[in-house]
């Protein structure tokens, strides 16, 4: 599947190293990307040629705004200052998370929009001498923090007025810069309203759907900023980050059936997610599916507990998914001694970590496959193991050994967007979304 294969890179957090063509810069500097020291030290010349003169030093991990192109030449600025990098020394992209400061807009009125385009739509507007927070670049306009908003201008309206913080000591001690004011190297919880660690987990989940692969940088900063305040919680974030990254590379969503393999006595259980009951309490024709490889399943391992996950979602708000799957099942065969419920949850975040917490406190337990529809399992895969990350039970996490799944008509993988969000619902991650 091919969005598969976009979120593995996307999730991946894998750093493109090249270097991209840029035209020459067009008058009123307009900004065509964000460039990174690679060599170990550089010189920033007056011209594109060796033999003229030399401006300033440069150093490893400086980050310079790209304006252009002349032969093997950038023409760049430099900590407020116009000069050139040869293209050897430097690593350009244009998209880029880099707090780059404050800008302020240089022309009379200018549209601040909702994306990087005149195609977007207009969400504010700007007069000459007003400041904005420059956060980062993508494709020629500024993303920036005008006011309370996040929003977009072109590049070539604001004149930045500050030297980029990665420049100020050293790439590998970076300040930290809230709504454009520098809070120290590792910001107080006070200045930011709340925990650091959720803050700066906020800010991962952040780069991780709006940057895609670009985001190694921006993530690698944040994590470090955490582990400073809290290696142990930072240790889980990278955990989860990379089991993020493993779903969507190398989990295959399963047939109607459960694998050969799997244990054989009551240390698996199945564990079967809801889905929206009808108005009546009846189930849905999508969850009948569901119990259907379920069912199969149960009978393909008649030691294994099966687990039933899901709220009140009917419309006397008593009835629960969990206890229409159960009754359902025994119905059909399975011996209710086999059956557990789960029946407080009210979306997969919720079902992947009461089940998980469920799990975890009974005796026998230790392995779990998943059973769902196959736009959905790979979801229940991320949630149910991040909950198991996440959990301090000081126990063994349960291991997801395997997943069946029924097949939905006109459905579609979920996106990243929905999975980042169930990922902070369950660790508590500082996110609003977009």
């Amino acid at each position: 599947m091919k969005i598969r294969k976009l979120l593995a890179l996307l999730l991946a957090l894998a750093l493109w190293g090249g270097t991209a063509a840029f035209p020459v810069s067009a008058a009123g500097e307009l900004v065509y990307g964000i460039g990174f020291v690679t060599a170990d030290e550089g010189q920033l010349r007056a011209g594109p040629e060796e033999s003229t003169e030399v401006l300033c030093p440069v150093r490893q991990g400086d980050c310079v705004v790209v304006l252009g192109t002349t032969g093997q030449w950038y023409r760049v600025s430099f900590n407020l200052r116009t000069g050139y990098l040869h293209r050897d020394s430097l690593s350009v992209r244009t998209k880029e998370n880099a707090e780059l400061g404050f800008g302020v807009v240089a022309e009379s009125r200018v549209n601040l929009r909702s994306g990087p385009s005149c195609a977007y739509g207009v969400t504010a507007a700007a007069v000459k001498g007003q400041v904005c927070y420059i956060l980062g670049l993508e494709d020629g306009w500024y993303r920036v923090l005008y006011g309370d908003r996040e929003c977009f201008i072109r590049s070539d309206y604001l004149e930045r007025k500050e030297i980029p913080y990665e420049n100020e000591a050293s790439s590998k001690t970076p300040r930290f810069y809230i709504g454009g004011k520098s809070t120290g190297t590792v910001p107080d919880a006070a200045a930011i309203g709340g925990d650091l660690v959720n803050f700066c987990a906020g800010r991962i989940l952040n780069a991780c759907v709006r940057d895609g692969e670009l985001a190694r940088t921006e993530v690698n900063r944040l994590l470090a900023q955490m582990e400073q305040a809290d290696p142990e919680q930072t240790g889980r974030w990278r955990a989860i980050l990379d089991n993020w990254a493993w779903i969507y590379r190398d989990t295959q969503v399963g047939g109607t059936e459960l694998p050969e393999g799997l244990p054989e006595d009551d240390s698996l259980c199945i564990l079967v997610f809801g889905f929206g009951l009808n108005a009546d309490g009846s189930p849905k024709p999508e969850l009948t599916d569901r119990l259907q490889v379920a069912l199969g399943s149960a009978e393909k391992y008649p030691n294994a507990y099966i687990l039933c996950t899901g709220g009140a979602t009917a419309a006397d708000e008593t009835t629960t998914e969990a206890a229409v799957m159960a009754d359902w099942l025994a119905a059909h065969g399975v011996a209710e001694s086999r059956i557990l419920r789960e029946d407080q949850s009210r979306s997969t975040a919720e079902n992947a970590r009461f089940s998980c917490a469920l799990l975890s406190a009974h005796s026998r337990i230790r392995h779990v496959a998943l059973v769902s529809s196959d736009y959905h399992i790979l979801r229940c895969t991320l949630m149910f193991t991040t909950a198991s990350l996440w959990a301090e039970t000081g126990d063994t996490p349960i291991d997801v050994v395997a997943n069946a799944a029924c097949h939905a008509e006109g459905q579609s993988d979920e996106g990243i967007y929905t999975q980042a969000w169930g990922i902070a619902l369950i660790t508590g991650a500082d996110w609003q979304g977009f």
